[in-house]
This record gives C-alpha cells, structure tokens and sequence, in this order.
C-alpha cells in the first residue's frame, strides 16, 4: 500500500479521484542543453523532478570541485579520488534520488553516468523513457527501456497527469503505458479497494 501511495495523490472531488503524480529523475549530461527544459516542463505538468544539476539545497557534483585537472588524471587516480568526501556526497545525492524515483527519463545526448544510472533503474523495476530530441547515432539496447521519446509533444503526451476514476483496467494508459493486453494496474486496484473500504465507512 505504501509503495503505491507513494506516487498516488489522493483527491477528494465529486467523490475519490486519483490524480497520478510521478517522481522523476532526470539523467542526462552537464552539457545537455535540453536537460533544464525537461525538468522545467514536468515539473509544470505537476510532478516532483530531481535535479542533478541542482540538487535540494546543494549544487551538482562536478569533478572541478575535487581537482581543477580532473580530466589528466590517471585510472588509480581517479579510482582513488571515487572516495573523496566530495565525490561520495555527490554520488549519494544522486543514488538516493535515483531510489526515491518513480521513473527515469534520460535525456539524450548523455554520457556513461545518465546510462548507467538509467540501467540501474530499469533493473530495479523502475520505469525509464529516453528522449530523444535531436538526431543521434541509433542504440539497439534502448529496447530494454520503456519508451523512447522523440519531441516535448510526446514527453507531455507520456507524463501528462490523468484521473482514473474512469478506468475500466483495459486499453491504453497514457502514464503508466498499460497495452491493450494487460490486466488492471496495481494503481486500478488499489482504486477499486479505495472504494471498497470507503463504502464500508458510510
């Protein structure tokens, strides 16, 4: 119940409705200069984004902050400085974000950190869409994830909020991607027993 609670905004309007909000993460690069108008953009459509850039009450991890002359470091080196206090707040922050999200969105272009932080999350469960806003070289491992994006019409279309109090379990979702094929989500269910229990009460 929790878990589901946990990205589920309950309502009271004309009777429960449940208003979905996602918590996002947003992977992408420092010199993406679409990463800012994709947060910026779901967080309008309602929904809580973290930042890497500007994490809560901290900036972003850069390795410049560590050393100026970070990128002529050696492998032992940088191995070495993965333990530095700076480096291990940065990874935190982000590692923590990455569990507290709902769903990944990495934005491309993007370097190892976004790719690996997207595949961490797919293998935890986690939803991830890659967007896709400017021609880049084709990745054939990107069928693993659950979507791919290819312009804000689509990235507003996937994450934009819905109510479900007229869900009938079948067909598709626009949030949550359900198929045609698939039975009831756990947020229809989770519904279903919302009113259950609240029948009861009265």
């Amino acid at each position: 119940m929790n878990a589901i609670l946990s990205h589920v905004f309950l309502k009271l309007l004309n009777g429960i409705k449940l208003i979905i909000y996602m918590k996002i993460y947003v992977a992408s690069s420092w010199r993406n200069q679409h990463q800012q108008e994709v947060v910026e953009l779901l967080r309008k459509l309602g929904h809580e984004v973290y930042d890497f850039m500007n994490p809560p009450a901290k900036t972003g991890f850069q390795w410049s902050e560590i050393d100026p002359n970070w990128k002529i470091w050696t492998p032992k080196q940088w191995r070495k400085l993965l333990e530095n206090p700076i480096a291990e707040e940065g990874f935190n922050s982000d590692f923590n974000a990455m569990k507290w999200a709902d769903v990944c969105v990495m934005v491309l272009p993007c370097g190892r950190s976004a790719n690996t932080e997207a595949g961490w999350m797919a293998g935890s469960g986690k939803r991830v869409f890659v967007y896709v806003p400017e021609p880049i070289e084709p990745e054939l491992m990107y069928k693993i994830y659950d979507g791919i994006l290819c312009s804000a019409e689509e990235l507003i279309m996937q994450f934009t909020p819905h109510t479900c109090i007229d869900c009938i379990s079948f067909g598709e979702c626009i949030l949550q991607g359900a198929k045609a094929e698939n039975e009831a989500c756990e947020d229809f269910d989770f519904y279903n027993k919302t009113l259950e229990l609240t029948d009861k009460s009265e």
